[in-house]
């Protein structure tokens, strides 16, 4: 059904019913209200104030209208309204409404022959109240997943905190018992421990091996409370398998290597510069082991010869300096695509 053009602003319901007669027998009836209206009216209640406030706004254009009259009623017991308090809105389309206690607030916004509602009541809760300073200890782990008789480290750093102060402090020297428990809360083992001057403190415990698996915790007995959680399981480790391509054209001393986004590792090493590529599920952040095994490969194809570029012989020793070398800048490679030498000044040697 389309709607009316010459609708005029107000406050509508529209109405269903199966029967086109819209009979009181063997027939069902839905009804809806609706606004039609140039205005917008976005609320928000601030807790524990009892203050709610809003904005009157253009809702074709999202421009605030100034000027407008918000009118305000107060629910009462047994669901009766009582007239509330009655604003307008600054330039800035901005109203406030001060509800005087715990009650649900209806609004009414109009401005030159428009008008609207707002769908629902708006609770104004009001509590006096302050926010206390508070403690805490916050825990970390080493990991998240241990197996039965792994070592459990742990660290923690005990904070306080007055959030009307903006005051934020570690607690130094504290005194605390951190407890470790099962899945069914029961304890397991418990450590004293005292915070040092910027209120750290770190201990271990051995993962069970005579108890039910799952979810366990640590826990501070008593202040500054902190709570920290993680599994102990019998798991297997994640395995993987490496291969290597043939490659697709011999090695040649003295070329570049390029890193590779497209799922591959390609290496470059400061004397001889050569490529390798290994399929990978992944583009980044590809083990050790992985890099290792394409730095035996490459290896193994920079055999003893000639050359090319000076005419003189090469030793096998070269190769497994090349090799030793390379190796131990592995680390640099996690986490990126390429693997750099450690040092790439360094020459390599010829011998006539």
């Amino acid at each position: 059904m389309a709607v009316p053009k010459d609708l005029k602003p107000g406050f509508y319901f529209l109405m269903a019913s199966h029967d086109p007669a819209f009979g009181a027998n063997n027939n069902h009836v839905t009804v809806t209200d609706f606004w039609v209206s140039d205005l917008a009216l976005v609320l928000r209640s601030h807790w524990g104030e009892g203050r709610i406030d809003g904005f009157v706004l253009n809702a074709i254009s999202g421009e605030p209208v100034a000027g407008a009259k918000v009118q305000t009623w107060l629910r009462q017991n047994y669901n009766t309204l009582a007239a509330g308090p009655t604003v307008e809105t600054d330039k800035n389309g901005l109203f406030a409404v001060d509800s005087g206690g715990n009650r649900n607030v209806l609004f009414l916004a109009s401005h030159k022959g428009q008008q609207l509602a707002a769908g629902n009541d708006y609770y104004a809760y009001q509590q006096n109240r302050t926010n206390r300073p508070a403690t805490h200890t916050v825990f970390f782990t080493d990991r998240s997943l241990y197996r039965p008789g792994q070592t459990v480290q742990y660290k923690g750093i005990c904070v306080r905190a007055d959030q009307d102060k903006d005051d934020y402090q570690v607690l130094g020297n504290q005194a605390l018992t951190v407890v470790f428990a099962d899945p069914n809360g029961k304890e397991i083992a418990r450590q004293a421990h005292r915070a040092n001057d910027y209120g750290s403190f770190n201990g271990s415990f051995t993962a069970p091996r005579d108890r039910l698996m799952g979810q366990m915790n640590l826990h501070v007995e008593g202040e500054p409370q902190g709570y920290a959680r993680f599994n102990v399981e019998e798991y297997k480790r994640p395995k993987f398998q490496v291969t290597l391509d043939a490659p697709k054209e011999g090695a040649k001393l003295r070329r570049r290597g390029r890193p590779s986004r497209e799922g591959h590792l390609l290496h470059r090493g400061g004397d001889w510069r050569g490529e390798g590529a290994l399929p990978c599920g992944t583009s980044d952040s590809l083990p050790r082991l992985v890099a290792l095994v394409l730095l035996v490969a490459d290896a193994a194809e920079r055999q003893p010869g000639d050359c090319p570029r000076h005419g003189r012989h090469v030793q096998r020793r070269h190769v497994q300096d090349y090799l030793h070398r390379k190796a131990g800048s592995v680390g640099a490679a996690e986490g990126r695509a390429d693997v750099p030498l450690r040092d790439q000044r360094r020459r390599h040697r010829h011998h006539r």
